[in-house]
């Protein structure tokens, strides 16, 4: 859900999941991560999901007045809060959303462990 998340709500989860993941525990989490393909992709019009509205933040999103709908969030900023919540990206599955031509599924998949 962290595809229709903003900043602080998702830190808050991270945080959460860190909390209650067992030793050894994964969580399987999906966000839409704008990596250096997502960003050419957007910006050619090649992405499955057009998101050109960027936000002070840093974030992309659909729709300017209701963000939530779709949000994207640059490949460091995802890393600098997964980390934070003293988390690790033990797996990460690029999706279809950004216009690649080989994908798990339409999000980006994550597995998270603790760090």
């Amino acid at each position: 859900v962290f595809t229709h998340m903003l900043r602080d709500d998702v830190e808050r989860y991270l945080r959460e999941l860190r909390r209650v993941l067992k030793p050894g525990g994964r969580a399987i989490v999906t966000f839409f991560v704008m990596d250096e393909t997502a960003v050419a992709n957007v910006e050619a019009g090649t992405a499955l999901l057009a998101l050109d509205r960027r936000r002070a933040d840093g974030c992309w999103t659909k729709s300017h007045g209701a963000p939530e709908e779709a949000i994207a969030y640059p490949m460091a900023a995802v890393h600098e809060m997964i980390e934070r919540a003293g988390l690790k990206i033990a797996q990460h599955h690029a999706g279809g959303w950004s216009g690649r031509a080989s994908f798990l599924t339409f999000q980006d998949v994550l597995a998270l462990a603790v760090a």
